[in-house]
């Protein structure tokens, strides 16, 4: 039985103990008739909790069968009413019932809860996923995975094309579509979301029925957690004033892969939320980890077969993981346009690598919303890119296929920057520098660049060589020296280098150890455990 359940159940068991006191007051007065009345409504009560109870427990279940007996006083004493000493032993027998069957309730029955989660895009489920596993696995909970709708963002912010992913999950995850599932009615003990935008986002927008205002109306514990692992963790706590997402005012937990961030969040909503919501700042946000570093530490190649088409086209070559996000999509975009075709090109010379492309799930969709004349630009690289065969092109929702089956990665500023940390392969970070020294060699040794990035990860916690306001400083992983102030011609060809030949290169062992020191000093529960532990302390906190 659903906690939610046993308590109204027990809220009605002391409605009917109350008024058996009331009819005793009747009686004692000579008011039979009203005593009489009291008996009917209770009979009526206790009827349709013998009716819930059986829906819940089945018909043997003993506060089923009590309350029958319950009944059966309940009509003796009507009887004899106009006898105090039978009233009176008869009333006391009612109350032992109710007695019995409120300890059955609490003790004899099982406490279930009922969990919802509410993903949009079926290709950040990994934000969830693991919690939903460990919620799934619980006795003592149901668990319903129900994906919602969301709508595309015309450039003037109008709701554009609507789109719903339930049937884009693993086979695994019992989706239930959203029309079948009514939150006002069933009234979840706890819902995880992973949208924090509600109305402010102007690319997309998850439907409004499902803002976190209308969704927290349904339930006693709203629970965000993060679906972007802000690859930029902030040592100082934000500046006072700014932008304050709607979510984070109506959850009732807020989950963080890290202690900084989880701190730093609690004193900006300190700063900048209304004074009635900032009482249960240091409460409501917690650092638990995130279930997307659990499913890259859990996923294997076993665990995700290519179709024929790309195994035939790996063909036991090295994989490199091409990754497009959208920050530099905004900010750098004709730039980025022009790179992307650049390098494209490069990586289509090589024969000892297969390029694997992901871009960000809405790209498309931002360039439509926020720069509509490189839409066309963008999409006929794509078109081509698709066309010519050589390289995989990967717009599916399983990143962690294309984190598990690569070898290397060079990816935009983004989250998946510190989920191929976890993995401590290597990983370049693209950035749109000019920097003074400009290196031009025939060289493709990954030598001194390694080596910089080693001394770097060695000089401070996360490679914060600048020691600026974040733990990590991504940028000494970039594709170019920022610190020592030096590109390379070639960088792209001497990343390929280490990529395919790494045994060849003697630090390469103390590479990845260092990168998996990084991850593990900056984030909570970094050994796969994070969605059990979430699961674990909400539940905890719904028990409380």
């Amino acid at each position: 039985m659903r906690k939610v359940q046993k308590t109204l159940a027990l809220e009605l068991l002391q409605m009917l103990a109350d008024s058996h006191r009331t009819a005793a007051g009747y009686m004692e007065r000579g008011m039979p008739d009203a005593a009489l009345s009291v008996f009917a409504d209770c009979q009526q009560c206790a009827i349709r909790l013998g009716e819930f109870i059986e829906h819940e427990e089945g018909v043997d279940d003993f506060a089923v069968r009590t309350l029958e007996s319950y009944c059966e006083l309940l009509y003796q004493a009507s009887r004899g009413l106009s006898d105090p000493v039978h009233a009176k032993k008869t009333l006391e027998q009612l109350h032992q019932a109710l007695l019995k069957v409120e300890q059955h309730i609490t003790q004899d029955i099982p406490t279930t809860i009922e969990v919802v989660f509410l993903p949009y895009k079926a290709s950040m489920w990994d934000s969830m996923e693991s919690i939903w596993r460990a919620a799934d696995a619980d006795p003592h909970c149901n668990a319903y995975v129900v994906p919602i709708p969301y709508y595309d963002r015309n450039p003037d912010c109008t709701l554009g094309l609507r789109h719903y992913e339930g049937e884009l999950y693993p086979p695994e995850v019992p989706a239930v579509h959203y029309s079948e599932y009514d939150l006002e009615k069933r009234r979840p003990d706890v819902v995880f979301i992973h949208n924090p935008y509600d109305d402010c986002n102007r690319v997309t927008t998850v439907d409004p029925e499902y803002y976190s205002d209308k969704v927290k109306a349904h339930t006693d514990c709203l629970v965000y957690v993060d679906y972007g692992i802000p690859y930029w963790i902030p040592l100082k706590p934000n500046a006072a004033g700014g932008f304050l997402s709607s979510v984070y005012l109506h959850s009732d937990l807020i989950i963080f892969h890290s202690q900084e961030y989880a701190e730093n969040m609690r004193i900006h909503i300190n700063q900048v939320a209304p004074e009635e919501m900032r009482r249960n700042a240091v409460g409501k946000v917690v650092a638990l980890g995130s279930p997307k570093f659990d499913a890259v530490l859990h996923a294997s190649r076993e665990d995700y077969p290519l179709p024929s088409a790309w195994q035939q086209r790996i063909n036991g070559k090295k994989v490199l993981l091409y990754s497009t996000a959208l920050k530099a999509l905004l900010e750098e975009t004709e730039q980025f346009i022009t790179r992307l075709v650049a390098e494209l090109k490069f990586f289509r010379k090589q024969e000892d690598v297969v390029l694997w492309w992901r871009p960000h799930p809405l790209s498309a969709a931002t360039l439509f919303g926020m720069r509509p004349n490189l839409l066309q630009k963008y999409e006929q690289i794509v078109t081509q890119y698709q066309r010519e065969g050589w390289g995989i092109y990967d717009e599916t929702t399983l990143l962690h296929r294309a984190i598990a089956w690569s070898d290397g990665c060079y990816t935009d500023e983004s989250s998946l920057l510190f989920l191929y940390l976890a993995t401590g392969k290597p990983f370049v970070c693209r950035t749109f520098y000019q920097l003074k020294h400009q290196v031009s060699e025939p060289s493709q040794d990954f030598t001194p660049i390694l080596d910089r990035q080693i001394a770097n990860m060695q000089t401070a916690r996360g490679a914060n060589i600048y020691h600026e306001n974040m733990a990590i400083w991504w940028h000494c992983f970039a594709d170019r020296d920022i610190y020592g102030e030096t590109q390379y011609d070639n960088f792209l060809a001497r990343f390929l280098h280490f990529v395919l030949y790494e045994d060849q290169y003697p630090q390469a062992k103390l590479y990845r150890k260092l990168k998996r020191k990084m991850f593990e000093e900056s984030v909570v529960n970094p050994g796969g455990t994070a969605g059990q532990k979430i699961y674990e302390f909400v539940k905890q906190k719904v028990w409380e």
